[in-house]
């Protein structure tokens, strides 16, 4: 989501008068020339935080009129560690995204990003392999020549790109290298079917005044000036920079900040603004609380978050936390002189927990929030919609919770102790009533739960889809949900989470002869054959699919009515030909779904 503005205001907005500069300041590095068509791809390592991006797009900057508008681009968005944005905005600015699940952190090192743009089709590509496609009748109007860019920027959307607070700054976005190649149908040597050709790739060791410029300027919803100084090319790296008015560039001269606490049992969480130094975030020492002894203190994965076991601490009681000598990450290794913070007590969810999502608490249901790392659930994203009580959900006992919404989610977040959980997702489409006007994936701790989502499809419009999902293991004691949107926008409407148990050695939960169950395929990883166990608490119409990485499908082994009771599906690989690597099977039974991954290994 770039220069998203009303046309009118264009030139007002991307040259903005000298005497009304922004606060902060960002950097982007352009091409010279346009390109038509071809495969763009750079290596980078995008900043951790929230309230910030930073992008690797193509533009027309020539544009006379919006319906000239063309726009690519991967927008990284700083609140996710696992998430891409993938966007396109075509003629008239009608805006198209979707975003994509990677299981890596984005911020712990780099990758490799690309798209192909072509008449027929424009793909997003992520270390090589293809994870989206767009081939709507729109990808013709995408046909003018766009500049190659990155930068990094912090937006005024505080729904899109989280909260921001300007105690984090610096933050730094490093690319490796970036490329262009040519669509060269038929005689090319690289990209899909070797369809493009390589013209250029610039590895950054220094500054290519023919090729690049580091563009200044701004626009609407961009809270920062682009300055020539934010663009830094230095030791092989193209470095963007976000910082306030002084000092610009590749200089972080702020100390680590406290930005939150949370104390739950015996356990305190201190959230920094940037990743510190392990020796001295876990020197016990540098963290005092009158009256409570400190018995240790342990950096966290993500680098910036340290947990303190105490002793004796009372909920009903206020602390605070002076903390001092913690040092960051960066070559100044700035210290922080002295902080004092307010502790804030938490109170865990009391299971089962019911969240009305988009809505507000009635019965046992919760209300819907917006995600804090100091709060025990919420989303971090999405816009809520409520519609009219005369709507009649069809299958829905209770019609309530399905008359709020989320839309557009990408992540809901849930605190749970780390244990074995029960997740029910629940849904009904509202909005839409056509097949295809909404398909979404949905991921639970990075596992896909549903592939091509389509509620229409499964039960039609005004009624009540259940997904559930069982046997979920938490280990860092947070359910992630994640939503990857393939056409339009996501939607969730109700959380149910059950808890099974809380001793991981305790084994799963054994689900009655009631209930739908699916095994995870065995053996697992398999070559050539493996099987597919499912059961069935009455006579249903089934289909089980099994797809590919990108979506595809590549057998149906199911499709038909069958009764009740248990049954074993061998999924035979040899004669597919197909490559080693991961793919999954859907099982779709009436009103219940299921995905599970599985391991081709030759």
């Amino acid at each position: 989501m770039k220069r998203i503005i009303i046309f009118i205001s264009l030139l007002i907005t991307l040259y903005h008068a000298e005497g009304i500069a922004k606060k902060y300041k960002g950097g982007e590095y352009l091409t010279k020339n346009a390109f038509l068509y071809g495969r763009f791809e750079t290596r980078c390592k995008p900043p951790h935080g929230s309230g910030f991006l930073a992008t690797f797009f193509t533009f027309n900057f020539e544009m006379q009129s919006s319906e000239q508008w063309n726009e690519i681009a991967f927008d990284f968005l700083s609140r996710y560690e696992h998430d891409v944005q993938l966007l396109t905005i075509g003629p008239g600015q009608v805006l198209h995204n979707s975003h994509k699940w990677v299981d890596f952190v984005l911020s712990d090192d780099f990758h490799n990003y690309g798209f192909e743009w072509t008449p027929e089709y424009i793909a997003w590509f992520i270390d090589g392999v293809e994870v989206y496609r767009r081939t709507q009748p729109d990808i013709a109007g995408f046909m003018y020549p766009q500049k190659i860019g990155m930068d990094i920027w912090q937006p005024s959307y505080v729904n899109w790109s989280g909260q921001f607070d300007e105690r984090v700054l610096p933050v730094f976005a490093h690319y490796d290298w970036a490329s262009y190649s040519a669509y060269t149908p038929g005689v090319g040597n690289t990209g899909t079917n070797n369809n493009f050709t390589l013209q250029w790739k610039d590895e950054f060791d220094s500054l290519d005044n023919n090729r690049w410029e580091k563009y200044t300027g701004t626009f609407d919803g961009n809270n920062c000036d682009f300055v020539p100084e934010n663009v830094v090319l230095q030791n092989g790296k193209m470095i963007l920079c976000l910082t306030k008015e002084n000092p610009l560039g590749f200089i972080d001269e702020s100390p680590p900040v406290v930005l939150w606490t949370r104390a739950i049992g015996n356990t305190i969480q201190v959230g920094f603004s940037e990743d510190v130094d392990k020796t001295s975030a876990e020197t016990k020492s540098n963290y005092t609380i009158s009256g409570i002894t400190i018995t240790d203190a342990v950096l966290l994965q993500d680098h910036r978050t340290v947990a303190l076991k105490v002793n004796d601490l009372n909920p009903e009681v206020s602390y605070n936390l002076i903390v001092l000598r913690v040092k960051d990450n960066s070559s100044n290794h700035n210290m922080i002189a002295g902080q004092l913070i307010n502790i804030k007590s938490a109170r865990q969810l009391t299971f089962p927990v019911y969240i009305n999502v988009g809505g507000t608490a009635y019965g046992d249901y919760l209300g819907d929030q917006v995600w804090s790392p100091n709060l025990e659930y919420g989303h971090l994203d999405g816009s809520s919609t409520h519609w009219p009580s005369s709507i009649d959900i069809q299958g829905a006992d209770d019609d309530t919770v399905y008359l709020s919404d989320l839309e557009d989610i990408v992540e809901y977040r849930i605190r749970v102790p780390n244990g074995i959980y029960r997740l029910s997702l629940l849904f009904a489409e509202n909005k839409n009533k056509d097949i295809g006007s909404r398909i979404f994936d949905i991921l639970v701790e990075g596992n896909v739960i549903a592939k091509d989502l389509d509620l229409i499809a499964q039960v039609g419009a005004h009624s009540a889809y259940q997904l559930i999902s069982d046997n979920i293991v938490i280990e860092d004691e947070i359910i992630d949900i994640h939503f990857n949107y393939i056409w339009n926008l996501s939607l969730l409407n109700g959380i149910v989470v059950k808890q099974i148990s809380t001793d991981l050695d305790e084994g799963f939960l054994e689900i009655p002869d009631s209930k739908y169950q699916v095994l995870q395929n065995y053996p697992n990883p398999f070559n050539p054959l493996t099987t597919i166990s499912y059961q069935l608490p009455k006579d249903s119409q089934v289909t089980l699919r099994v797809y590919d990485i990108l979506g595809n499908q590549v057998a149906e082994l199911v499709n038909g009515f069958q009764s009740a009771g248990n049954y074993n599906v061998n999924f035979p690989s040899d004669h597919l030909k197909l490559a080693s690597g991961t793919y999954y099977y859907h099982l779709l039974v009436d009103e219940f779904g299921s995905v599970k991954k599985m391991m081709l290994i030759k």
